[in-house]
């Protein structure tokens, strides 16, 4: 084997790798995203007066771009715990809500979370393109850096991009040093498992 096929061999297997990862990745936060949901909606209809449950469907419901919903469950918890030590919090992210409101009934596109931070000193939200707090004029900087960082997903791909790396460079010297019978047997092998990988990724989204 020379140096091109191998090397297009450990494409395919990182790509191969990289499906089955965001596969199995998406699959399971789904599902516990899902359950945990359930979880808390059960729970506000047995114990109207939970606040902290109202509060993470107000989060989830804001995730999933039900805002109207999402306003009603952080008004409810706000309601419920009008001292406490997350209320404060709760009230940002409540505004930071009725401004998306506002936007959507204007026929305007929302900020997304990665394109805004809060401020150290009044913890308003701020979008990243200003460098001046507008509520309290604190001066903000947001290195290349701490964008990534303060991105759920971009960490998610960092991590997931580096175990393909560990694993390729791993693979890539014991598979050099296999006989050629057993290097066939391991491309038919992996072949086949991303093979299928992929046809579950398909089928799970159609």
């Amino acid at each position: 084997m020379n140096t091109v096929s191998f090397l297009c061999l450990l494409l395919a297997l990182g790509l191969g790798l990289r499906v089955a990862m965001i596969y199995a990745n998406a699959r399971g936060i789904s599902d516990e995203r899902r359950m945990e949901y359930e979880r808390h909606n059960y729970v506000v209809q047995q114990d109207p007066n939970n606040a902290g449950s109202y509060a993470r469907l107000a989060e989830m419901l804001y995730e999933d771009k039900r805002v109207d919903e999402a306003i009603a469950a952080w008004r409810r918890a706000v309601y419920l715990m009008p001292q406490g030590p997350f209320t404060t919090r709760w009230k940002r992210d409540l505004k930071r809500a009725l401004e998306d409101q506002a936007t959507i009934a204007r026929g305007e596109k929302p900020l997304e979370q990665k394109d805004v931070r809060i401020c150290p000193r009044c913890e308003a939200i701020v979008p990243n393109a200003i460098t001046i707090c507008p509520n309290c004029g604190e001066t903000l900087h947001l290195s290349f850096a701490n964008t990534i960082a303060q991105t759920d997903v971009a960490k998610s791909w960092l991590k997931e991009t580096l175990a393909v790396c560990a694993v390729l460079f791993i693979a890539g010297i014991i598979f050099s040093a296999l006989p050629m019978e057993v290097k066939g047997t391991l491309i038919i092998s992996a072949t086949l498992v991303i093979g299928y990988f992929i046809i579950r990724a398909i089928g799970g989204n159609t």
